[in-house]
């Protein structure tokens, strides 16, 4: 998109994206910027000066669970407002990435991430796979992570956990929040959030509900959401009574509504989520 409509989605694109990045417990170290292009073969840069535009680069600090699709490191984010999303843009994001690489300030950046409003589709999926070092953020992961930032940024009083299985096809942070103290009972509230590359199922969910028990105090109640990246399995509503009775023990109860149950690849209803709740 070009012209004054097109600059100013995305300027706004970008406000947004940093705000999210802070939330989530990035530290923008560099923002909005451009440097020479040093690799004459990088032909989509012929510009009278040949400079490559850097959008972001950002690194995760402080105690804030890190998303699993990110670098542990310094990162380049590039971001594009564009209507599409194409091989071109991974290509662009490559080379900027590579003459990152060969600054002095820079020389140590970790990898590069598209940041796009667009849908990732299963062919540009296998298309970045030729692009060493660089990940994808796409409108379902960014309903993901802008849900996560917001409840990162709700209270400061959260505890976390962050557990990964790839062999189970299970990677969750776990966010517990306390909410109110009428004794003798302790209420919490809290998200689990899922990024698995399967639908989550019953056995995965247990799992992730197991750190419930050593982040709540005895006669608790923990009233929890769930969002799924890549949704759920169509039997998991009807299960979930016997999911949360097994979780839960006399001491620490917890509680997920079928309403709870956030689902990520219907992007209007997971924007909506927190409205809702």
């Amino acid at each position: 998109m070009t012209g004054e409509y097109g600059h100013r989605k995305g300027t706004a694109f970008e406000q947004s994206i940093s705000a999210m990045l802070t939330y989530l417990g990035f530290k923008i170290v560099r923002e909005l910027t451009s440097i020479d292009c040093c690799n004459d073969k990088h032909k989509a840069h012929e510009s009278e000066n040949r400079e490559h535009s850097v959008d972001f680069l950002a690194q995760h600090m402080g105690n804030s669970p890190s998303p699993f699709c990110c670098f542990d490191g310094l990162t380049f984010f590039d971001c594009t407002a564009s209507e599409n999303l194409s091989e071109a843009q991974f290509t662009k994001a490559s080379e900027t990435l590579d003459c990152l690489r060969k600054t002095k300030e820079c020389s140590g950046v970790k990898g590069a991430i598209v940041v796009t409003s667009r849908a990732l589709t299963p062919p540009l999926k296998r298309e970045m796979m030729r692009f060493k070092d660089m990940l994808c953020w796409d409108i379902s992961r960014l309903n993901l992570y802008g849900a996560m930032a917001e409840v990162q940024n709700m209270s400061k009083r959260w505890k976390s956990n962050t557990k990964t299985d790839v062999r189970a096809d299970i990677s969750g942070i776990t966010i517990v929040r306390r909410g109110s103290f009428t004794w003798p009972f302790q209420f919490y509230e809290g998200d689990i959030f899922h990024e698995g590359e399967q639908p989550l199922n019953r056995d995965s969910l247990k799992r992730l509900l197991l750190p419930i028990s050593s982040m709540t105090r005895f006669n608790s109640v923990t009233y929890l959401r769930v969002h799924s990246l890549n949704g759920f399995t169509s039997d998991l509503p009807r299960l979930l009574g016997g999911v949360i009775k097994e979780s839960s023990t006399r001491l620490r109860t917890i509680v997920i509504r079928p309403d709870d149950l956030y689902d990520y690849t219907r992007p209007w209803f997971a924007a909506f989520s927190f409205q809702q709740a």
